[in-house]
């Protein structure tokens, strides 16, 4: 491994190093990225200073989250043990606080030009000059110009400030403006000119549940079945646990395209904190055992239900009480987030229950179970119980659905709240001969509001589709774990006595975990 450039980054800050890399490698200076994971341990450790040792000079690109990170601190200090050249390069109008104030102490941010070819020029050239190359007049393409030129209607109005300056004794640094991106006609957005004319377009784009994202084939059904079927009529798409960015990437040219990396880029993030309250229940031989759950991210406080049952043929309702030799109901519960509680142990006759069960088309017995919201009248649960072969049974079941492939899968960490989640794998990087068609698949950590988009390097030219705005309802335990008398509920009710701190242990084993995703069974 060996190039020219190592760029030392933080996450936040990637457009502005991506956009150094790609006017530094237009004119033929190799760059180093670390793009897969954004400072992994086992990248740092092994990769970032083999990188760093088999560079000429280090580019830092310096804001005020970039001084934040310790990441980019431990590559600054690794430069400088390795006696790296560093070029400092401000991004945004910021104090240089320590360490870093202390690193480049000898080096003067410096002024402001707003010639952008000229400043392009520049930046070349005192890259060069610092890898002791000899004079060359740079290559600044118009499109690189035009792409950098400021824009009222540019999605991006920060500006970059190159410090042209090594961090060595002595050196007086100048400075050039490289404001980012501007915008195109056609849905997409380009960012920066790459290398010679663009050859291929990500030219059609839609947000979807992901499971939803997988019937689509082609670009002529976007923009209908996930509004219709899931909109809320006001632009804000509503998803259960992830979501999908669908876009078709189309060549124009006769040589094969290449994308180099998917980002998907997260503009606006609040994680959605309110109580999901749920009921199951199941019976232990004759006894009738009704839990709750709370299944979202907010705590819910006294909490009261109401359990009874009503009449097939007629609907009448009928007390727990009047069909059961002992009945031990909770009056109120209250529940943080993923945690479970008993609501009641009824002791069922089976006698009374026929009789008041009876119905007219039928010699089996049956009454509906009911569990409710006291406090808010809301219906959880609305099941037939029945006998059958001298035991109790509740009559319910499981919808499924088929299977779907994920390629292209991030988890999004709502309580982290990253700014970007980048796409580097194989996947992520096809080869496009004429039309490709890219999915990635986002599973956040929980309940979400957002506004999102993706971005794309293709050739050496970053195109965004539109922004998305969305929610996500991320429930807190396994699809299929409570409710329906299912696992959860199994496990619990085998156990009628249990205590709550057990029960809490064994809920604790069906919790979500988003990476589940990838084993998608259709099971909401």
């Amino acid at each position: 491994m060996s190039q020219d450039v190592f760029i030392s980054y933080a996450r936040d800050e990637f457009d502005a190093a991506n956009t150094v890399r790609l006017v530094l490698e237009r004119n033929g200076i190799t760059c180093w990225m670390d793009v897969e994971g954004i400072h992994g341990g086992e990248s740092f450790g092994v990769e970032i200073p083999a990188a760093i040792e088999a560079s000429k000079v280090v580019v830092f690109i310096l804001s005020e989250r970039s001084q934040q990170s310790k990441w980019t601190r431990k590559e600054i200090t690794c430069a400088l043990n390795a006696e790296k050249p560093v070029l400092p390069i401000a991004i945004e109008k910021c104090d240089v606080v320590a360490p870093f104030s202390f690193y480049f102490s000898d080096v003067q941010r410096g002024t402001v030009y707003q010639d952008i070819s000229q400043s392009l020029d520049n930046l070349v050239r005192d890259v060069r000059s610092l890898m002791g190359q000899p004079e060359e007049a740079p290559v600044v393409p118009d499109d690189a110009v035009r792409a950098l030129t400021h824009d009222d209607r540019a999605i991006s109005r920060r500006t970059l400030v190159v410090a042209a300056g090594a961090l060595v004794v002595g050196v007086v640094a100048t400075g050039v403006l490289l404001p980012l991106a501007r915008p195109d006609g056609n849905g997409m957005t380009s960012l920066l000119g790459g290398q010679g004319p663009t050859t291929a377009t990500v030219y059609a784009s839609d947000c979807f549940g992901y499971d939803n994202a997988g019937n689509i084939d082609s670009p002529d059904s976007l923009g209908y079945y996930a509004r219709s079927s899931q909109g809320d009529g006001a632009g804000v798409l509503t998803v259960g646990r992830a979501f999908s960015i669908l876009s078709f990437v189309r060549n124009e040219a006769d040589a094969a395209a290449r994308v180099e990396s998917v980002t998907f880029e997260v503009l606006e993030l609040e994680a959605n904190e309110q109580p999901e309250v749920r009921a199951d229940a199941i019976f232990n031989g004759n006894t009738l055992l009704a839990y709750a759950l709370n299944d979202g991210w907010g705590a819910s406080d006294d909490t009261t239900f109401d359990i009874y049952f009503t009449t097939v043929d007629d609907k009448r309702r009928v007390e727990a009480a009047d069909l059961a030799t002992n009945a031990d109901v909770a009056d109120t519960v209250s529940l943080g987030s993923g945690e479970v509680a008993r609501l009641c142990a009824i002791q069922m006759d089976q006698g009374r229950f026929a009789t008041a069960g009876k119905r007219e088309d039928s010699s089996d017995p049956a009454l509906y179970l009911h569990i409710d919201r006291a406090d808010t009248g809301e219906q959880l649960v609305s099941w037939m119980v029945g006998i059958y072969d001298g035991k109790f049974y509740i009559i319910n079941g499981i919808g499924g659905g088929g299977g779907y492939e994920v390629t292209l899968f991030a988890v999004l960490d709502v309580d982290a709240h990253p700014d970007s989640i980048r796409f580097t794998s194989e996947e992520a990087t096809p080869r496009v001969e004429d039309t490709y068609r890219i999915e990635t698949v986002i599973a956040p950590t929980k309940s979400c509001h957002l506004r999102c988009k993706d971005v794309y390097s293709v050739n050496g030219q970053l195109q965004e589709t539109p922004e998305y705005e969305l929610d996500v309802r991320v429930r807190v335990m396994l699809d299929g774990a409570f409710g329906y008398s299912s696992p959860l509920t199994e496990e619990l009710a085998a156990t009628p006595d249990m205590g709550q701190m057990a029960m809490q242990q064994v809920a604790s084993m069906y919790r979500y975990d988003p990476t589940s995703i990838l084993d998608y069974s259709g099971m909401w």
